[in-house]
């Protein structure tokens, strides 16, 4: 079994930027109170607060299908349907990993703006 990782991507407009936010974050106690959920944090770009993203962890394929399953989880989408432009843009990961070394090391790098 391996983990589910993704990146949620939203817009709001300016008026709706604030209850978006409100929703993701109440949200967020919620279903890091579920079994198997790893990682559920909301962020807003630094330059453009009306784009967020919520980056989501699950322990396995189980996991997130109960999280899927959750009615307060359609009932957030429900909610967010009217305030986001597009919906949200989900983004499904895959770690890249180090072979060669004969270890599970997952790579990190830094980027040097």
């Amino acid at each position: 079994m391996s983990a589910v990782n993704l990146v949620s991507s939203l817009s709001a407009p300016p008026e709706a930027v604030e209850r978006v936010t409100e929703l993701l974050l109440e949200y967020a106690r919620h279903v890091t109170a579920m079994e198997g959920v790893e990682r559920f944090e909301v962020y807003a770009d630094r330059d453009d607060p009306s784009k967020l993203v919520v980056l989501e962890r699950y322990r396995d394929d189980a996991a997130f299908d109960a999280h899927l399953a959750d009615p307060e989880n359609s009932a957030l989408n429900g909610k967010l349907r009217n305030l986001t432009t597009g919906g949200s843009l989900l983004t499904f990961l895959t770690p890249l990993r180090l072979q060669t070394l004969g270890s599970d090391v997952v790579l990190q790098t830094r980027c040097q703006a």
